[in-house]
């Protein structure tokens, strides 16, 4: 959901990153790579909300429409829905709310607005760079498909792309309670328990 108020950014550290690139709003450093943002959120004690700082072909406003336009297809309800600011600079202020934070689903999160499109989030699908390469996964996350099945993850694009593993998300809660995300070399075990009460609401 889109908040009136435009956030001033006042934090003495701040300064644009490149286009495209993540920040969790209380560090200091961008990260260009997607997998490397991931990474660092995931190592972070309590992360709560992040800067994304738009692609030269986005603004502002398209990329909270596409994340609302998402969001307004799943039906998701408003206490799972994504906080949204823009800002006195280039980038927006990105709250999701617990419902994304699965891997799988923040994840997919962080691909929409990197390919946001001005025409909304079909033609993002078709000719984005995340989103066109997992096209079958993406209809099928819309269709409400939104539970990973699968045991292990490494990525929305490493997992789906080329139209592999559509079948890997489910309508309902997979029986298990965790899931293996690979960062880069490592694996890292992530507790689904942590809010599987949250993860397990269907939109």
């Amino acid at each position: 959901m889109l908040l009136p108020e435009a956030l001033e950014v006042k934090h003495d550290s701040y300064y644009e990153g490149v286009s495209g690139s993540f920040r969790m709003v209380h560090t200091s450093s961008w990260d260009s790579c997607r997998v490397t943002f991931h990474e660092n959120w995931d190592n972070n004690a309590s992360p709560k909300d992040f800067y994304y700082l738009p692609r030269n072909r986005q603004t502002q406003q398209i990329v909270i429409d596409n994340i609302i336009e998402v969001e307004t297809r799943l039906t998701l309800p408003e206490k799972y829905q994504t906080k949204l600011w823009k800002t006195n600079k280039q980038a927006i202020i990105c709250e999701p709310g617990k419902w994304w934070l699965d891997p799988i689903r923040f994840h997919f999160l962080t691909a929409v607005c990197r390919d946001a499109h001005e025409s909304g989030i079909e033609s993002a699908r078709r000719i984005g760079d995340y989103l066109k390469s997992t096209s079958a996964a993406v209809f099928r996350f819309l269709q409400g498909n939104v539970f990973y099945q699968g045991l292990t993850f490494e990525g929305w694009v490493e997992m789906f792309g080329g139209g592999d593993n559509g079948e890997l998300l489910g309508s309902k809660p997979a029986p298990h309670s965790e899931v293996k995300v690979r960062h880069h070399h490592y694996w890292n075990y992530k507790a689904l328990l942590l809010h599987r009460e949250v993860f397990n609401q269907t939109p």
